[in-house]
């Protein structure tokens, strides 16, 4: 009986020890563990014409960058820029000509070369570039949001977001995608994915906007509850749908300051999976390339930046 007694506690004992245990960051099967960049916030992938795949984000009020190398590990993050105010989106046509679209003080949308004004600046009104790429037809793509004027918080009645596109050299009547969307410079920017063959995707909080680059854009929502901002998208060429998120539903028992990776496909909405832990307010980002690799980057609680990889 003495010996039944103390397997009974040391088992409870254990029981009561492993409620304290922290939670552990490593992720599960498939999800390689992340390489660590050092320290650093806001994250962001670009994926070069010619293959090349970079990683920017902010370190001290300046930019650094690494690069993906052949051998599969990041390059050591070198400084890139003194100063993280971008001057504006830019973008590469499949013949290697750089554009540059920017916000002038007006509120006005210039893309150059050549300088023509896209959006006019309407008074009052003003207007933000949320997104600006070419895709593999030489096609431009351009997102922004217009947001009234307004004194306080309380007053901010949401942006009203709209879609532009250049084919040759004419650009498109403007498309509304979508009205009265919460956005602001800190952590509520919508996630955006236009692929090579230009279809477009928008995700902000539990809502997905889907245009062929024709007509008007569809609203879907999506079904997974705890599916919640910052998330960020990206499609592949057989319009599967790839996003990463951070985990959060009020009064539900889902996995808190967890950040997810959840797809759907043909065949509908895969199962989501937990890739690390980061905070609530800190944007991560992912991109896919022409290989068909998923990549993933957030900033973990320590300020540093992860990046993890997988074949879809």
């Amino acid at each position: 009986m003495s010996q039944y007694r103390c397997s009974l506690a040391l088992s409870v004992a254990f029981f009561i020890f492993g409620l304290f245990l922290p939670v552990s960051a490593t992720p599960p099967a498939g999800w390689p563990a992340p390489a660590n960049l050092g320290i650093g916030s806001s994250p962001t992938f670009r994926n070069s014409p010619d293959g090349d795949l970079t990683l920017t984000f902010e370190r001290d009020e300046q930019l650094f960058q690494s690069h993906f190398e052949a051998s599969g590990s990041w390059s050591t993050p070198v400084l890139s820029a003194t100063a993280t105010s971008a001057a504006g989106f830019r973008a590469t046509d499949p013949d290697g000509v750089s554009f540059l679209a920017c916000t002038k003080e007006d509120g006005s949308i210039c893309v150059s070369p050549p300088s023509e004004t896209v959006v006019a600046g309407p008074g009052k009104i003003r207007s933000d570039i949320l997104h600006f790429s070419i895709d593999g037809s030489g096609t431009k793509h351009l997102l922004y949001a217009r947001t009234q004027e307004y004194d306080t918080g309380s007053d901010y009645s949401g942006s009203d977001v709209f879609y532009r596109k250049q084919v040759g050299n004419v650009w498109a009547d403007e498309i509304p995608v979508a009205s009265g969307l919460s956005i602001s410079r800190t952590f509520q920017l919508p996630g955006i994915s236009v692929t090579s063959q230009g279809r477009v995707h928008l995700c902000s909080y539990r809502d997905i906007y889907h245009g062929a680059g024709e007509g008007q854009f569809t609203r879907e929502r999506c079904p997974i509850q705890d599916f919640s901002m910052p998330a960020r998208i990206a499609a592949d060429a057989n319009d599967t749908l790839h996003f990463v998120y951070q985990s959060f539903a009020e009064d539900a028992p889902y996995d808190q300051d967890r950040l997810k990776y959840v797809s759907k496909g043909p065949a509908g909405w895969g199962q989501p999976e937990v890739v690390g832990i980061q905070y609530a307010e800190r944007i991560p980002d992912l991109t896919i390339t022409p290989a068909g690799e998923l990549f993933i980057a957030w900033e973990d609680p320590d300020g540093n930046i992860l990046v993890t990889h997988r074949l879809p």
